[in-house]
């Protein structure tokens, strides 16, 4: 068997066709819409010029078998990480495969970055443990049936009294709402009970804008939850959705250790399924997740009757010349 690992600006017309029949074929949820091939070639061709992602084709001959994603966090800093995701839906493939994973990695370490891989395969885990990668925390996916949510649930948070607090909702946030946004959310993520600590987490509002340009071109949409004091941000939550209104990815939430114990995480996140429920009448799942030493949230979590899904390992390789 012929594999490799392809940068997608390097694929052919060919390649391109592969790689869309795989993801026709092997991605799509029964309840996903099917995107015609010339956009599904255009939006993975947007990303070629974007300094923060990349993806690669996993190909049998020219045969499409997986994909790997590669996000660039922290960059320019001393903890700059690649972030890999790789999917192989078909994971008996794996054995045949490893081989060239591995010298895929290796590739990488010598590049000199840390790297960060979120994977529930033991096979996966095994070879990233075989390269001195550590097992450094664990995630928790969670999935709620949005219809079986009940406003009496919802409306016990939201009658609470926090007039001295602002709480807003929008689908369109300003740059002003994502700078704060990007501070508040690298200062969450950081404060966040992990197993391990080696790591430093930075988002930037230069992110978040391109987030929101990205989803707004492929037509998914977005809203949020902020909560201010006096003009400072104190809490978020947001939700992205899918191009068919069914299903939603809910993001980071969180508040300011200060304002904690006030019940103000589960009011901006009722608030924010309260607004779902008018703005988009057909969702049927939510999904989000957490780290597994992250107790609030996952009390938070059940409360509104998220069920877990699946658990991941992060694995985690620290080059030791940064």
């Amino acid at each position: 068997m012929e594999f490799s690992i392809i940068d997608i600006s390097e694929l052919n017309e060919n390649l391109w066709h592969s790689f869309y029949s795989y993801y026709v074929n092997s991605l799509l949820h029964e309840s996903d819409h099917i995107l015609k091939e010339s956009v599904f070639i255009e939006r993975y061709k947007s990303t070629i010029d974007n300094t923060s992602i990349n993806y690669e084709v996993i190909f049998e001959s020219d045969v499409a078998l997986g994909v790997i994603e590669k996000q660039y966090l922290n960059i320019g800093t001393l903890e700059e990480i690649i972030a890999i995701d790789i999917t192989i839906p078909n994971f008996e493939l794996f054995y045949n495969l490893e081989k060239h994973l591995y010298t895929y990695f290796i590739k990488l370490i010598n590049l000199g970055f840390n790297i960060r891989i979120e994977s529930k395969e033991n096979k996966l885990i095994d070879l990233l443990k075989s390269l001195n990668s550590e097992n450094t925390n664990q995630l928790i996916y969670y999935k709620l049936p949005f219809k079986n949510l009940k406003m009496s649930l919802l409306d016990s948070f939201l009658h609470k009294n926090v007039t001295q607090y602002s709480v807003y909702s929008t689908d369109s946030p300003t740059k002003d709402d994502l700078i704060l946004s990007a501070e508040l959310s690298t200062l969450l993520l950081n404060e966040m009970k992990r197993e391990n600590d080696q790591q430093v987490f930075k988002e930037t509002a230069e992110n978040l804008i391109n987030y929101v340009i990205n989803c707004k071109r492929y037509k998914k949409g977005l809203f949020y939850i902020f909560i201010k004091d006096n003009g400072s941000l104190i809490g978020q939550t947001s939700i992205e959705i899918s191009e068919n209104g069914i299903e939603g990815n809910q993001m980071l939430t969180g508040v300011k250790k200060e304002y904690r114990r006030q019940g103000l995480s589960s009011l901006i996140k009722a608030k924010l399924y309260k607004g779902l429920r008018s703005k988009y009448p057909n969702l049927e799942t939510i999904y989000t997740d957490c780290f597994a030493k992250n107790l609030p949230m996952i009390a938070a979590n059940k409360k509104f009757g998220f069920k877990q899904d699946f658990i991941v390992s992060e694995m985690f390789h620290k080059n030791i010349n940064k």
